[in-house]
């Protein structure tokens, strides 16, 4: 997988000593991101006013290409059943409410891993995606607790609180976006392990 700059400034805070905190959006704040994690409780179906602003100042990322030669992971690694996918991590508040909106594209085998301090029932939302998902919801034992399939981007013209809101059925700790298909393509189903590799090995708990 090509590294990005981003993801080894990450790796690299990390090395050094870092932590990284998480916290869940509180009540009283607007509805959850676009991928974005909020507790159950927070789950509302106004859209968040910061939405655009993140979309406007976030650090602009490099289109990724389905066509790009495989190589060997460099990055973090989530690994289920199995197959390793090469993951961007979402960490801060802002990372999570932002997920991977307005992106026009995910490379094949590769996903956005969403890491929280503990566990919780995190809503998840499309607005502003540009292609559908499959959500995999991680315990903080390290099994999947539940897979949400092909959860579709916003219809031309549809407002963001008529958008469904997913949940996993049970508490989770992490969770893993990779492109529609590829969770039943792989054999990734409840109680299946999940294993963090590379720059991931030893980190988070799994």
């Amino acid at each position: 997988m090509k590294s990005f700059w981003w993801l080894a400034l990450v790796a690299t805070v990390l090395a050094c000593g870092g932590t990284a905190t998480f916290t869940p959006t509180p009540v009283h704040q607007p509805s959850p991101s676009p991928t974005i994690a909020a507790s159950q409780a927070t789950a509302q179906r106004t859209p968040s006013p910061t939405l655009e602003s993140l979309l406007e100042t976030a650090t602009p990322k490099l289109p990724l290409n389905n066509n790009a030669t495989v190589q060997a992971p460099e990055g973090p690694v989530v690994r289920i059943r199995g197959a390793d996918f090469p993951v961007e991590l979402a960490l801060t508040s802002d990372e999570q409410i932002l997920g991977l909106s307005g992106r026009p594209v995910l490379a094949a085998d590769t996903g956005m891993l969403f890491v929280y301090e503990g566990q919780s029932k995190y809503s998840f939302w499309m607005p502003d995606m540009r292609f559908p998902l499959d959500i995999v919801w991680i315990g903080s034992d390290c099994t999947v607790a539940d897979v949400t399939l092909n959860a579709l981007p916003p219809e031309p013209g549809q407002a963001n609180q008529d958008l469904p809101l997913y949940f996993p059925k049970s508490p989770v700790q992490y969770v893993l976006e990779i492109n529609a298909g590829e969770a039943e393509e792989k054999g990734i189903k409840e109680g299946v392990g999940v294993k963090f590799l590379a720059e991931l090995a030893g980190k988070y708990g799994c």
